[in-house]
């Protein structure tokens, strides 16, 4: 099922607009959307891939890329944070998100991101 995204008016929930300005170092936030029959749908702000919800769990959702029909797969995405201005690999710490992607419509996130 091939959705019109243009149709859809996809939003930040309050709760993920808080986590984005409390950590700005974040790569992935997800805008939400329903069409008129109930279809809930899913992207990551900043990208064009849309994502269906194929079932729900409380919060849990499990999706399939909306354009090819693939299952969504996630990679561990480590923030480095940086405390000092000189530090050795022995005391950095990370700050960890998975971040979903299409595996046929999208590139695998880059497992090392931005400083957090």
């Amino acid at each position: 099922m091939l959705v019109d995204i243009k149709s859809l008016e996809f939003r930040i929930t309050k709760p993920w607009n808080e986590y984005a300005l409390k950590n700005p170092w974040a790569s992935f936030i997800p805008e939400f959307a329903e069409d008129n029959k109930g279809q809930k749908f899913m992207k990551p702000a900043g990208r064009s891939v849309v994502y269906r919800v194929i079932k729900e769990d409380g919060n849990q959702q499990e999706y399939v890329c909306d354009a090819c029909g693939s299952d969504i797969r996630s990679v561990r995405v480590a923030h480095p944070v940086q405390n000092r201005p000189f530090h050795s690999s022995d005391s950095d710490q990370f700050r960890y998100e998975m971040v979903p992607y299409c595996p046929n419509c999208e590139e695998m996130p880059n497992c090392i991101g931005m400083p957090a």
